[in-house]
């Protein structure tokens, strides 16, 4: 239903893009939590209605130099695309962390940042739920199995790494959202991997096993090593009505209707 409300507004020039924000947030958690599909990311109305915010924010996001994935860990394309969609939004967290290159709290400028996390985060569960039947089928030979799995873990690995850094608000540093059912699909992959890899493949996919693993053994630290800048906004963004109607100025001209 408020899916719906959404594109209506959408088509009315009258989006309220905070209120978005808010139920994507809470979008990202439930599906986190239930190992579910995003609600509010179905088909390609978000990467839609997002893009043009996207496309004015990105002459004031940090310069990302082109580096090609390690194909040692990410052969798959559609996980190679997410994980490199994603990149702007890391780098954007990490420079907001380090007084010495702290780029200025342009509400446009975090809006996009955070909205594009959202969306790859939800892509990635997406793409984890796609792909959970096909290394049953028993046509496939080992080698394609340790593939399917490897690239089966890499996906809820990115989507709880960018969830644990930045997305996951904690009462007293205990996270309020917490959750095992990802982390429990991430633990299966990977051992499923390892069984595979270990009757051929050796060790092609080391790199990202021993990846994964890292972003688990993060998860079970309360203290992270950078503040948690997107549980700021979130509570900033909910308290303050301030937010809304800066967002809503530039972003007037992005609907639809104004073009």
């Amino acid at each position: 239903m408020l899916l719906h409300v959404f594109r209506r507004q959408w088509k009315q020039r009258r989006l309220d893009y905070k209120m978005l924000l808010y139920q994507l947030h809470k979008d990202l958690q439930f599906a986190s939590r239930f190992l579910s599909r995003p609600i509010f990311d179905e088909g390609e109305w978000l990467p839609t209605v997002l893009k043009p915010l996207w496309d004015v924010a990105a002459p004031y996001m940090p310069i990302n130099p082109e580096e090609e994935l390690d194909h040692a860990i990410i052969e798959d394309k559609t996980v190679s695309f997410w994980f490199t969609k994603s990149r702007p939004t890391l780098k954007y967290k990490k420079i907001q962390n380090t007084d010495s290159e702290r780029l200025p709290p342009l509400p446009l400028v975090q809006t996009s940042a955070v909205s594009l996390a959202f969306h790859c985060h939800g892509r990635m569960i997406s793409y984890y739920l796609d792909s959970e039947e096909q290394p049953k089928r028993d046509s496939l030979t080992d080698m394609a199995k340790a593939y399917l799995y490897a690239h089966k873990a890499l996906a809820p690995a990115s989507a709880q790494l960018l969830r644990w850094k930045n997305y996951n608000p904690r009462i007293m540093g205990v996270p309020i959202d917490d959750n095992c059912r990802l982390l429990n699909a991430l633990g299966y992959a990977i051992d499923q991997c390892e069984i595979f890899s270990a009757r051929g493949v050796g060790n092609k996919y080391l790199n990202a096993r021993m990846w994964d693993l890292k972003v688990i053994l993060q998860g079970f630290s309360y203290e992270e090593p950078l503040p948690s800048q997107g549980s700021v906004w979130f509570e900033e963004m909910v308290l303050s009505y301030q937010l809304g109607e800066e967002l809503q100025r530039p972003l007037n001209d992005l609907s639809p209707a104004s073009r």
